[in-house]
């Protein structure tokens, strides 16, 4: 062969149109044939694809654009179809909120929201983009999991009762002391301006302390419940309702499955007879 046989290859081209490219041996010497043909066509396929990604760009920028605007977007992280680990996304054009933020369990595992799969949306880049998070009440899943997302964004805003903050300091012990500096206290009927928006804070029920929060963005009034009560007990009284047309309500509808639902019993005189049993062991 290296006195001067001759080998030929095709690499593609043979038998059919495209691709034309061979392998040609003279003796020592080895040369690889290419068609323009391909070059070409190669080139014309970087040209489409480039095309086809200032288009998606074009359309992706007008599509934030949009969401800047003004766009409502909501995604639960969890608490949905499912009691425990209560979080809640709202984009509120360039505002993002963080409704909530607790932790469930389930046959003793302990599972929190998802907080992961908000970067895998087109609405969120960074956990730091969420500028404030809400926290309804100190039920643990409502807010268990709050150390763990402030883990992620340590910028983070977080408005709370009064007392609420004091039964969150409780439960988590040595875990608050890491939060305690984003926490910001706020009281019934209180109101907050946020850029583009305003929030404020309703009496719940429910539990001391537990509040709901009225959103009011680009003149839409958006109520978040978290859990609520509409009867009075002897800690604390009936959920307050704003008195303004709600637009757009997100509520806690733990038995919206239980059409047949009612309350069993006297849960005051359930709650005086625990009451009266302490205080006779004092």
């Amino acid at each position: 062969m290296a006195g001067g046989k001759i080998i030929f290859m095709a690499l593609g081209g043979a038998q059919e149109v495209g691709a034309s490219c061979y392998f040609l041996k003279l003796g020592e010497n080895n040369l690889l044939v290419r068609s323009r043909l391909r070059l070409n066509a190669r080139n014309k396929i970087r040209a489409a694809i480039q095309r086809a990604e200032n288009f998606f760009a074009i359309i992706a920028r007008r599509r934030c654009g949009t969401l800047a605007d003004g766009k409502i977007i909501f995604m639960a992280l969890g608490g949905a179809q499912e009691v425990g680990a209560s979080c809640y996304f709202l984009k509120l054009g360039e505002n993002n909120l963080l409704l909530d933020c607790g932790c469930g369990s389930t046959h003793g595992i302990r599972f929190a929201p998802q907080f992961n799969a908000l970067l895998e949306t087109p609405y969120l880049q960074d956990f730091h983009q969420i500028s404030h998070v809400i926290l309804s009440h100190a039920h643990l899943d409502h807010s268990a999991a709050l150390p763990d997302f402030l883990k992620l964004n340590e910028r983070a805003f977080v408005y709370m009762t009064t007392l609420t903050r004091e039964i969150l300091a409780a439960q988590l012990e040595e875990r608050f002391a890491a939060i305690e500096q984003n926490i910001s206290s706020v009281a019934f009927l209180q109101k907050i301006p946020l850029p583009r928006l305003s929030l404020s804070f309703h009496q719940a029920g429910h539990i001391p302390g537990a509040m709901m929060t009225l959103i009011n963005f680009r003149g839409k009034n958006i109520l978040y419940t978290g859990d609520y009560s509409t009867f009075p007990t002897q800690l604390v009284g009936a959920a307050l309702l704003p008195n303004v047309k709600i637009d757009i309500l997100i509520l806690c509808g733990l038995h919206a499955r239980h059409p047949n639902y009612q309350r069993f019993g006297d849960a005051d005189f359930a709650l005086k007879r625990i009451l009266m049993g302490i205080y006779s062991a004092l």
